[in-house]
């Protein structure tokens, strides 16, 4: 049985971790750009062809939003989880 507080502290850790990806910290979201960039090459998927591809993506969205900004056709988010407040 896990404690009352339990979700609360759960919350509480991965707020702190995951603050600047919630926030969309210009760091972050220029790290996560170059990420996708290197997955898209490592799959063969120019810049030129993502303006051809729609992207699914769910999380923070973060992910999405770059994806927008590198110019791909269409991009849908969803978040399944609740935001920490």
């Amino acid at each position: 049985m896990k404690p009352v507080n339990h979700d609360q502290e759960i919350i509480d850790v991965y707020t702190g971790i995951y603050y600047d990806r919630y926030s969309f910290h210009p760091a972050e979201m220029e790290n996560t750009e170059e990420y996708i960039k290197k997955n898209l090459q490592e799959m063969g998927i120019s810049l030129e062809g993502l303006r051809e591809k729609s992207v699914m993506n769910s999380g923070t969205g973060i992910q999405s939003v770059c994806f927008q900004n590198l110019g791909a056709k269409t991009v849908s988010h969803f978040d399944i989880s609740p935001t920490p407040t």
